[in-house]
């Protein structure tokens, strides 16, 4: 097998929500981890509601927790050539950096060095 591109480890995202006067955490996405390889191609399946979306929106760092203390915790960590070498932590990097690797380009504050 080879070198994993995505590597997804104890990812997270809660949200707190208040109804009626009632607070609660919701945890769309709980302690989630895994590993995917050059070429290989994965599917998301489920009920509906059941935050796949969630799940890949938070991979790809596309959502912002809706409360303090809640949101994307856990590592996803990128192969990318793109920004900043190999190992790219998604949640860690500039909003520029985070678009060069979506778009697979170079941003001006990151060419190599």
């Amino acid at each position: 097998m080879s070198e994993p591109v995505l590597t997804v480890s104890g990812l997270r995202a809660y949200y707190r929500t208040s109804a009626f006067g009632v607070e609660r955490e919701v945890r769309a996405v709980d302690d989630i981890s895994l590993s995917i390889a050059a070429n290989e191609i994965y599917g998301l399946a489920g009920e509906s509601k059941q935050c796949k979306t969630t799940l890949i929106k938070t991979i790809a760092n596309a959502i912002q927790a809706a409360a303090e203390g809640a949101g994307g915790l856990g590592g996803v960590h990128f192969r990318s050539q793109t920004v900043r070498g190999w190992q790219v932590d998604i949640h860690a990097v500039a909003r520029e950096e985070l678009s060069a690797i979506r778009w697979n380009t170079s941003p001006t504050s990151c060419r190599a060095r």
